[in-house]
Protein backbone atom coordinates (compact mmCIF):
# COMPACT_ATOMS: atom_id res chain seq x y z
CA UNK A 1 0.00 0.00 0.00
CA UNK A 2 1.03 3.25 -0.32
CA UNK A 3 0.67 6.07 2.42
CA UNK A 4 1.68 10.05 2.97
CA UNK A 5 2.83 11.37 5.82
CA UNK A 6 2.27 15.29 5.89
CA UNK A 7 3.94 17.00 9.08
CA UNK A 8 3.27 20.62 9.57
CA UNK A 9 3.34 23.28 12.54
CA UNK A 10 1.87 25.96 13.40
CA UNK A 11 3.67 28.60 15.33
CA UNK A 12 2.64 30.65 18.12
CA UNK A 13 4.55 33.58 20.89
CA UNK A 14 6.59 31.10 23.04
CA UNK A 15 5.29 27.43 21.59
CA UNK A 16 4.93 25.73 18.38
CA UNK A 17 1.77 23.21 17.32
CA UNK A 18 2.37 20.10 15.47
CA UNK A 19 0.52 17.91 13.50
CA UNK A 20 0.91 14.57 11.32
CA UNK A 21 -1.34 13.05 9.24
CA UNK A 22 -1.37 10.20 7.37
CA UNK A 23 -3.23 9.51 4.09
CA UNK A 24 -3.72 5.98 2.31
CA UNK A 25 -3.90 5.13 -1.84
CA UNK A 26 -7.63 6.37 -1.41
CA UNK A 27 -7.11 9.72 0.50
CA UNK A 28 -8.64 8.79 3.85
CA UNK A 29 -7.05 9.91 6.57
CA UNK A 30 -5.84 6.70 8.51
CA UNK A 31 -4.04 8.01 11.33
CA UNK A 32 -3.77 11.73 12.55
CA UNK A 33 -2.15 12.96 16.14
CA UNK A 34 -1.32 16.73 17.30
CA UNK A 35 0.02 18.55 20.52
CA UNK A 36 1.99 21.52 21.44
CA UNK A 37 5.82 21.78 21.73
CA UNK A 38 7.74 24.38 23.83
CA UNK A 39 10.62 24.61 20.81
CA UNK A 40 9.31 28.04 18.80
CA UNK A 41 12.16 26.34 16.18
CA UNK A 42 9.93 25.24 13.34
CA UNK A 43 12.42 23.33 11.59
CA UNK A 44 13.35 21.14 14.72
CA UNK A 45 9.95 20.45 15.95
CA UNK A 46 9.21 19.31 12.22
CA UNK A 47 12.07 16.94 12.37
CA UNK A 48 11.59 15.61 15.98
CA UNK A 49 7.77 14.60 14.69
CA UNK A 50 8.54 13.59 11.91
CA UNK A 51 10.96 10.97 13.16
CA UNK A 52 8.07 9.89 15.86
CA UNK A 53 6.00 9.79 12.67
CA UNK A 54 7.93 7.68 10.44
CA UNK A 55 8.89 5.58 13.93
CA UNK A 56 4.57 5.04 14.68
CA UNK A 57 4.05 3.94 10.96
CA UNK A 58 6.58 1.46 11.29
CA UNK A 59 6.09 0.17 15.45
CA UNK A 60 2.50 0.34 15.15
CA UNK A 61 0.94 0.03 12.00
CA UNK A 62 2.57 -1.93 9.48
CA UNK A 63 3.24 -4.08 12.06
CA UNK A 64 -0.64 -4.30 13.45
CA UNK A 65 -1.47 -5.58 10.02
CA UNK A 66 1.02 -7.44 9.07
CA UNK A 67 0.92 -9.57 12.77
CA UNK A 68 -2.41 -10.08 11.73
CA UNK A 69 -2.17 -11.63 8.79
CA UNK A 70 1.53 -13.11 8.07
CA UNK A 71 4.48 -14.50 10.15
CA UNK A 72 6.93 -11.62 9.08
CA UNK A 73 6.80 -7.83 8.29
CA UNK A 74 7.01 -7.57 4.27
CA UNK A 75 8.54 -4.23 2.90
CA UNK A 76 5.49 -3.84 0.80
CA UNK A 77 4.20 -0.56 2.58
CA UNK A 78 5.30 2.51 1.10
CA UNK A 79 5.35 5.74 2.94
CA UNK A 80 6.44 9.43 1.44
CA UNK A 81 6.96 11.94 4.23
CA UNK A 82 5.80 15.72 3.20
CA UNK A 83 7.36 18.61 4.85
CA UNK A 84 7.96 22.00 4.08
CA UNK A 85 11.91 21.78 4.34
CA UNK A 86 13.33 20.76 0.98
CA UNK A 87 16.36 19.88 2.63
CA UNK A 88 15.18 16.84 4.08
CA UNK A 89 14.42 15.53 0.73
CA UNK A 90 17.62 16.51 -0.45
CA UNK A 91 19.29 14.78 2.56
CA UNK A 92 18.33 11.35 1.26
CA UNK A 93 19.07 12.20 -2.27
CA UNK A 94 22.50 13.52 -1.49
CA UNK A 95 22.80 11.21 1.05
CA UNK A 96 24.46 13.71 3.21
CA UNK A 97 23.78 12.17 6.32
CA UNK A 98 26.94 9.94 5.66
CA UNK A 99 28.87 12.66 6.39
CA UNK A 100 27.22 13.17 9.60
CA UNK A 101 25.24 15.92 10.76
CA UNK A 102 26.64 18.98 13.19
CA UNK A 103 24.68 21.49 14.99
CA UNK A 104 22.46 21.94 17.42
CA UNK A 105 19.36 19.65 15.47
CA UNK A 106 22.10 16.75 14.76
CA UNK A 107 20.29 14.24 16.91
CA UNK A 108 16.86 14.70 15.34
CA UNK A 109 18.62 14.39 11.67
CA UNK A 110 19.97 11.77 13.31
CA UNK A 111 17.30 10.22 14.29
CA UNK A 112 15.79 10.02 10.51
CA UNK A 113 18.61 8.20 9.64
CA UNK A 114 17.31 4.61 9.64
CA UNK A 115 14.01 5.95 7.55
CA UNK A 116 16.80 7.69 5.06
CA UNK A 117 18.04 4.63 4.37
CA UNK A 118 14.96 2.15 4.07
CA UNK A 119 13.94 1.37 0.65
CA UNK A 120 9.96 1.98 1.15
CA UNK A 121 10.86 5.42 3.11
CA UNK A 122 10.29 8.50 0.53
CA UNK A 123 10.85 11.97 1.28
CA UNK A 124 9.01 15.09 -0.95
CA UNK A 125 8.31 18.95 -0.36
CA UNK A 126 4.84 19.48 0.67
CA UNK A 127 3.34 22.01 -1.95
CA UNK A 128 -0.53 23.55 -1.68
CA UNK A 129 -2.64 20.99 -1.69
CA UNK A 130 -5.76 20.12 0.57
CA UNK A 131 -3.85 17.43 2.50
CA UNK A 132 -1.34 20.60 3.80
CA UNK A 133 -4.29 22.54 4.73
CA UNK A 134 -6.09 19.70 6.97
CA UNK A 135 -2.25 19.03 8.43
CA UNK A 136 -1.72 22.51 9.29
CA UNK A 137 -5.12 22.90 11.03
CA UNK A 138 -4.79 20.17 12.92
CA UNK A 139 -1.41 21.97 13.81
CA UNK A 140 -3.50 25.04 14.91
CA UNK A 141 -5.81 23.07 17.03
CA UNK A 142 -2.31 21.24 19.01
CA UNK A 143 -1.80 24.77 20.06
CA UNK A 144 -4.52 24.27 22.62
CA UNK A 145 -3.51 20.93 24.16
CA UNK A 146 -1.94 21.70 27.73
Amino acid sequence: MEYRLFVETCPAENATGWAFMIFNHQDFNVYKFCGKSDSTDEKAVTLEIAARALNYFSNFMRRRYYDEHFATILDEDRITLFTKYPEIAACRATKAYEKGFTGADRALWEALVPFFERPTVFFETANGEKFVAMTKALAKEGLSKA
